[in-house]
């Protein structure tokens, strides 16, 4: 932290020999000759360089490497959950912590629960002999179709705008703000 703040501030700038010696009158501008001050300000400049890349340097990386962990995915589950991605032809085992994408179907089998998490707080429980698909789903909207079982939604939005629906064979729910609802389909 020391280097650092003598790069910025220049307090590390190289003491400057003449004739008669060390130059100990250098930061006084009626005693330094013009050479010397120049140098010290080029040598300034060349510090803050290397400081404003190294900045960029360690921050780059950072940023680069961050990516969107997903939207949603599954928080909690008993039983024997099943999920079928679009790209996969059969269903496999859902796991705590699953990214959940577009295109995504949940079926919960009998003595089945799983709880589906979204990145805003929001969260939807589906109850056994379910089936949810993920129709859309961005930060600010999400749609659902629910064919057949039970779910809970407890929504909350961050931003002002925002809507989760559910669709049905039979209806669709909206809600724009804070709401809880639950949609039973046996």
């Amino acid at each position: 932290m020391f280097l650092l703040r003598c790069l910025i501030f220049g307090w590390f700038t190289p003491i400057i020999k003449d004739s008669g010696g060390l130059n100990e009158n250098r930061f006084n501008p009626a005693n330094s000759s013009t050479n010397s001050i120049e140098y010290a300000r080029r040598n300034d400049m060349k510090s803050l360089k290397i400081v404003m890349i190294l900045i960029v340097l360690l921050l780059v990386p950072g940023y680069a490497l961050s990516e969107n962990p997903g939207y949603m995915r599954v928080s909690l589950i008993e039983g024997d959950v099943q999920i079928k991605t679009p790209d996969a032809d059969e269903w496999g085992i859902a796991s705590v912590n699953t990214p959940l994408a577009e295109g995504d179907q949940l079926w919960v089998p009998q003595d089945g629960r799983v709880e589906l998490q979204l990145n805003t707080g929001t969260y939807i429980r589906l109850d056994e002999n379910s089936a949810l698909q993920i129709l859309s789903m961005d930060e600010d909207s999400s749609q659902f179709y629910l064919s057949q079982g039970y779910a809970y939604i407890f929504y909350d939005t961050p931003v002002s705008g925002g809507v989760i629906q559910i669709d049905t064979p039979d209806a669709s729910t909206r809600a724009f703000d804070r709401a809880i609802f639950r949609i039973d389909m046996s």
